[in-house]
């Protein structure tokens, strides 16, 4: 028997009806205005990301603006968004809070009333061996959001919540809503991470997120037992883990969540004619995220667009397989499509080929609409959320270019709203999971394991409820930590042998397979109702759609001849100055960095003082350099840098013009100068580095870095290789390549850019832009025969300006979540000219 999940007829024909009009793009910028912007800038904003092919957009109140928050000059800033993207045919998303997470009206619901505060239940043991309880309440800051932590659990809170928020929005822009307005965004209300500061009592066994009334609604739900009383049994028997009481206030705690806070957002936007979205935390951790959230599906399914929140992009065998499995069964379960979050952590040298490959992942899962992060408007945010640091937006130099990511993003979304087969549930157990996260983690089954086992196996599943009912041929769940087949009785002893049963049962599946017929591991497949297929592989991007449903890799693209040899040198021009990062030494934060998670065990981090004291450098020039400027932060206000060079203060009289969109404004620059020959010291006062992406200090002009800290003159010839290995490791732009060749027929032409998006002009001719492999043009047959001159364009990211977050000066204060390149060196440049022929 095969199942076939679709979309309800209603929602299929509204969709066909939306898109006979016009196929908006599904990517919506997630723009983040800082300062206090001003009619004029808002406008310029909105038809900045119009122009380059966004339809949509969320205005995300967030650190660094200084209009008070859901105050008049807020709505009027929002008023005027709103305004001038009614009047380019636009749609726009509320958000619901300042920062996240949601339900605190950035502070004042907690602010207001004590019953609203987070709080947790502890039971204790006393001197004499006998279990106490307390009621803890949190009065610590959250760290995302600066502000008390709101219980979310309580009417008052989610009421109040409201009443600040949603219907703000409502008595301003009732108009607008579901026209203009599309839906409105909650994010991690369940986050508390005051939680992790909580001072408990000196023996602590147990500790939960408590709500009024919570202990009535157990006894209800229990027969009449007392919850006390039942947790004090359970945690003497030593498998507290196992207890139904746990199981129980897990289920209790998402239906209380659904019924105070998720419920009654949903309500009103449905009066409003919009649609709840939104995500919760911790997806991947199904132990923490039932803590956080109760019954995780439960909760989820309480908004009527589900939504997940994707923050990076390393899509390998560890990836959040189970977060994507988790908004695709929300989705199914509530007749719609999905959301996704998307790029939160970058980094910002995210190619083109990582964005459109989680487009088509997210869209195989039934995700349809891509929140991209993040548009600065200016760069205040850095100051304090040093991490957040993916730039889409005119920042990134491959911002103009955003019309291909559109397309990719226009043609996976399609995808999403097909009917899909799936012959396999897995059983989410979100009690049990909740009990574990309580009490004991390592005893949770392994659910993400499972869905990183079958997503990687090629198989499309769908996680249900511990009592969802389910007509699928295949069921898994688990008995204890032992993973059975509903429907046979068949247990399985590890992953790996139920993917064998699995294989064997579903032989005839449309795959990806190796030459010897096996599954070829690390592709997201699915098979439609239609008889077609979509894969995806999850290391390269390589995206293959085969409407009759036989999925065959396209062929690799192999040399035939290199138009450029090995050594020659091109001209090369570069469309700005470099910008390089000047690192000052700060000894502090030697351990912190050594604690960071993407720092490998095999590297060395240099201990011993670079320079006599802190906050010194020195480079050395080989040549009079022109015209460059040095740049220092005046971002804040009562930060009041200052640099020396050679034991002279340095002067910055001027407006930064010289760094980047949304920088600019938060430094001041020099006059331009010639750095003579010589070995330069530049010591600063006033304040340390350490920050990775608001510098202090950048040095701007045309020079090369041969070697770090050894700066030459700019040469207008270069050797193909990377940027970086050809002396260029900070320069971010525009980089383009000429040189004359000669096409034979039957030729194409192909470069390896290192990943960044190319395009190329051959004898006058624009061949066009390429963002993704294959980086292959046709070539006119006009142009076929004779020497043509041929200029190649590499873009890259704004990442080189920020500097080398592993140079032995490169101290950071901080740790970072995810390593801030892709690659260490970078890839990116002409590396490699030449021509192929056959079909691609």
């Amino acid at each position: 028997m095969r199942t076939i999940f679709v979309l309800t007829n209603l929602f299929l024909a509204l969709t066909a009806m939306a898109d006979a009009v016009v196929e908006e793009s599904p990517i919506v910028a997630f723009v983040i205005p800082a300062g206090r912007p001003d009619e004029t800038e808002c406008r310029k904003l909105v038809k900045t990301i119009n122009d380059v092919g966004f339809d949509q957009f969320l205005v995300y109140p967030s650190t660094g603006l200084d209009y008070e928050y859901l105050g008049e000059d807020f709505f009027k800033m929002v008023g005027t968004f709103f305004d001038e993207a009614k009047r380019r045919g636009m749609h726009t998303w509320l958000y619901d809070e300042f920062n996240w997470p949601s339900g605190t009206a950035r502070g004042r619901v907690p602010a207001e009333n004590e019953k609203c505060l987070y709080r947790e239940l502890v039971a204790y043991t006393n001197a004499v061996g006998e279990f106490e309880w307390d009621v803890v309440v949190s009065r610590g800051i959250n760290v995302d959001n600066y502000c008390l932590d709101t219980n979310n659990l309580e009417p008052e809170s989610a009421r109040r919540f409201m009443e600040l928020t949603h219907h703000a929005y409502e008595k301003r822009f009732s108009p607008y809503m579901g026209t203009l307005i599309r839906g409105i965004f909650t994010d991690e209300p369940g986050h508390c991470s005051s939680r992790w500061r909580l001072k408990m009592p000196c023996g602590t066994i147990l500790r939960l997120p408590y709500w009024s009334g919570m202990e009535e609604e157990y006894r209800l739900a229990s027969g009449g037992r007392d919850f006390r009383e039942d947790a004090a049994a359970a945690l003497k028997s030593g498998k507290a883990f196992e207890a139904e009481v746990f199981r129980l206030w897990t289920d209790l705690r998402s239906r209380r969540y659904r019924k105070t806070f998720f419920d009654p957002i949903t309500a009103w936007c449905s009066r409003q004619g919009i649609v709840s979205t939104g995500h919760l935390v911790g997806e991947n951790d199904p132990h923490g995220c039932a803590v956080a959230n109760g019954s995780p599906l439960h909760t989820l399914k309480g908004l009527q667009k589900p939504g997940i929140d994707l923050i990076t992009s390393n899509t390998d065998y560890y990836y959040e397989w189970l977060t994507l499995a988790f908004g695709q069964s929300a989705a199914i379960a509530n007749n719609t499509t999905g959301m996704v979050e998307l790029f939160g952590l970058g980094p910002c040298d995210l190619t083109f080929t990582i964005m459109r490959k989680l487009y088509w992942i997210c869209a195989l899962h039934r995700l349809d609409t891509y929140f991209q992060a993040v548009y600065h408007h200016r760069a205040y945010r850095f100051n304090i959320k040093d991490t957040w640091a993916m730039f889409t937006s005119p920042t990134q130099p491959w911002f103009g270019e955003m019309p291909l990511l559109h397309a990719a993003a226009k043609e996976a979304a399609r995808w999403a709203k097909k009917p899909f087969v799936c012959d396999i549930a897995v059983i989410y157990p979100q009690r049990i999971a909740g009990a574990c996260g309580l009490m004991n983690r390592a005893a949770c089954p392994d659910l993400a394991g499972l869905c990183r086992d079958l997503t990687w196996n090629q198989f499309t599943y769908r996680l249900i409820e511990e009592d969802e009912a389910t007509t699928l041929p295949v069921v898994l769940e688990w008995n204890g930590r032992t993973l059975v087949e509903r429907r046979s009785g068949e247990k399985f002893k590890s992953n790996a042998a139920a993917i064998a049963w699995l294989e064997a049962k579903f032989a005839l599946r449309p795959r990806v397979m190796d030459a010897d017929g096996r599954t070829r591991r690390g592709f997201v497949t699915r098979a439609y109702t239609d008889g077609s297929a979509v894969a995806v592989d999850a290391a390269t991007g390589e995206v293959i759609v085969a409407t009759d449903g036989k999925l065959v890799p396209h062929p690799s693209v192999k040399a035939v001849r290199d138009l450029v040899k090995n050594g020659d040198r091109v001209e090369l021009t570069l469309s700005g100055p470099s910008r390089r990062r000047m690192w000052f030494w700060t000894a502090k934060a030697d351990a912190q960095r050594e604690g960071d998670s993407w720092l490998k065990r095999t590297d060395k981090v240099e201990m011993t003082p670079r320079y006599p004291k802190d906050n010194m450098l020195k480079l050395t020039v080989t040549a009079p350099l022109k015209c460059v400027k040095f740049v220092l932060r005046r971002y804040p206000a009562d930060k009041t840098y200052a640099v020396t060079m050679d034991g002279k203060p340095l002067a910055f009289p001027k407006p930064c013009t010289s760094v980047a969109y949304a920088f600019d404004e938060l430094y001041a620059e020099t006059e331009p100068m010639v750095l003579s020959a010589g070995e330069h010291v530049f010591e600063l006062t006033g304040g340390k580095d350490g920050k990775m992406f608001l510098p202090v200090m950048w040095m701007v002009g045309d020079f090369s870095e041969p070697r770090e800290g050894v700066l030459s003159p700019k040469v207008d010839t270069a050797p193909l290789g990377s940027l970086a290995a050809v002396g260029y490791p900070s320069f971010a732009g525009t980089a383009t390549y000429r040189m004359n060749v000669t096409l034979k027929a039957g030729e194409r032409l192909a470069v390896d850019s290192g990943g960044a998006v190319v395009r190329a002009r051959l004898g006058g001719c624009d061949l066009g832009v390429r963002g993704w492999a294959p980086f292959v043009w046709d070539v006119p047959a006009s142009l076929v025969g004779k020497e043509q001159p041929l200029e190649i364009d590499v873009i890259t990211s704004i990442r080189p300006i920020f500097g080398d977050e592993r140079s032995p000066d490169a101290k950071l204060d901080h740790a970072l979540w995810v390593a801030p390149s892709l690659d260490n060196p970078s890839k990116v440049g002409l590396r490699s000219v030449f021509t192929v022929q056959g079909e691609l």
